[in-house]
């Protein structure tokens, strides 16, 4: 069975993947945490 082997293709995708979630997420934190400092001052609630 071929199927327990990973090959070089299925390693491009998975890294690819993981490079694209990690770097989501690194935008959405940055971008979470920036919001929160400049709308920190200015609370209205």
């Amino acid at each position: 069975m071929m199927d327990q082997y990973i090959t070089l293709g299925d390693l491009l995708r998975i890294g690819s993947f993981l490079l694209d979630l990690i770097s989501v997420i690194l935008y959405i934190y940055y971008n979470h945490k920036n919001s929160n400092q400049n709308h920190h001052g200015k609370k209205k609630k």
